[in-house]
């Protein structure tokens, strides 16, 4: 439903960019980033709210259940359901994809739960969200998130 989250619709116009799904699920694959948790950083980072380090680790395990539970679980049998062929199993990759969606909703829905007011006062620079989060993943640094950081500056 648009407009109940603004963090869901800024993901949306994010992904939708050139190079953010190939980057985002690089970093999912090759470094086990969640990538909601990324966005929400972002997002975060957009609107110039600060969120300390020990509420995004609430948030981390506030989605952590859900993400190993359902998203993850969700994902993984829709990549494997992609390559199969026939009618009934493309319009079942298709409802899983659709579930996998839903899904991703709820955790966001789940992480906006834990951001502070935003309509206050806005810090003067990037919040610094984004590179607290990704100290806790070895070798992951801003430069492989370019166009994430690009079409973020953009949808602003």
């Amino acid at each position: 439903m648009k407009g109940t989250n603004p963090f869901w619709d800024y993901s949306l116009r994010l992904y939708a960019e050139p190079g953010v799904e190939e980057t985002c699920l690089k970093l999912q694959q090759g470094f086990g980033v969640n990538v909601n948790m990324l966005l929400f950083c972002c997002w975060l980072d957009a609107q110039q709210v600060p969120f300390s380090k020990s509420l995004l680790q609430r948030a981390e395990r506030g989605i952590g259940a859900w993400e190993q539970q359902v998203a993850k679980p969700l994902r993984s049998i829709r990549q494997w359901v992609k390559f199969e062929q026939g009618e009934r199993q493309t319009a079942f990759y298709r409802q899983l994809k659709n579930m996998e969606l839903d899904a991703e909703r709820i955790e966001q829905d789940t992480l906006l739960t834990f951001c502070p007011d935003i309509s206050g006062s806005r810090a003067k620079a990037g919040a610094g969200n984004l590179d607290g989060y990704l100290r806790g993943f070895q070798g992951l640094n801003r430069d492989r998130l370019k166009p994430i950081l690009l079409a973020s500056a953009k949808i602003q």
